[in-house]
């Protein structure tokens, strides 16, 4: 099943691939991601492993990071329930990032304590 969801102005398709009865692949990505022949999105989100995250643009290519994707992804784990913690963890590369994952991390607008983790 595909669940499209949108943060600050993004909207991404968020896919556990398990679920799905075809391969996620860059043609799939493409077609999926087109706004007048597919369902239309910025993006994938596809769940990689347990909790991982793997982020596929538009044209098929792989995504290094994005911060509404992850905030979108963190909630689709919630709400579908593969998480229930109030505290997340995510380390792009070397450094470390932690959220409230209960606590509408997707809300819009952060306080200003969280907007260091944001950045």
């Amino acid at each position: 099943m595909l669940t499209k969801s949108h943060g600050l102005g993004n909207d991404y398709l968020v896919v556990d691939p398990a679920d799905l009865p075809f391969a996620v692949t860059p043609a799939r990505a493409r077609l999926l991601c087109d706004r007048h022949f597919g369902v239309g999105s910025d993006g994938l989100l596809v769940l990689d492993g347990e909790l991982c995250l793997r982020i596929v643009n538009p044209d098929g290519s792989e995504a290094e990071k994005s911060g509404n994707g992850l905030r979108i992804f963190a909630k689709w784990l919630y709400d579908t329930g593969r998480v229930r913690a109030e505290l997340a963890g995510y380390a792009p590369n070397s450094s470390r990032f932690a959220r409230r994952v209960a606590a509408q991390p997707w809300r819009s607008k952060p306080r200003a304590a969280e907007r260091a983790w944001l950045l």
